[in-house]
């Protein structure tokens, strides 16, 4: 599985809770207990999203499964975050659309850099 895969996979699971009419906080506060748990494991590395990426071939697989999970549920909560605060600058946008706009963001990057 591809670093993208990873993202693409929390992202399913976030878009999941917005359909299922979860509120931001909760969406939060799933992605955090994930994040505890995962980080509790053995298989967990503390490295940077760069080093892990770079290494990717180099590194077990469930250490960089686990790893990889961690920075990118982090890299989602900091994203809900800022989109519960400035929802309200946005009003025609569906919780949904603010998340699908997110993740488009982080596409268009990965492709710049």
């Amino acid at each position: 599985m591809s670093p993208e895969r990873v993202l693409y996979h929390i992202d399913n699971q976030v878009l999941d809770k917005i359909n299922l009419g979860q509120r931001w906080d909760d969406i939060i506060e799933y992605l955090t207990s994930n994040v505890k748990r995962y980080k509790k494991r053995d298989a967990y590395i503390q490295v940077s999203e760069k080093y892990l990426i770079n290494n990717w071939e180099r590194i077990e697989w469930k250490k960089r499964m686990t790893t990889m999970l961690v920075i990118q549920s982090m890299r989602r909560i900091s994203d809900i975050k800022w989109i519960s605060e400035n929802h309200n600058k946005f009003p025609r946008y569906s919780s949904h659309k603010m998340y699908k706009l997110v993740s488009l963001k982080d596409k268009l990057k990965a492709n710049i850099c």
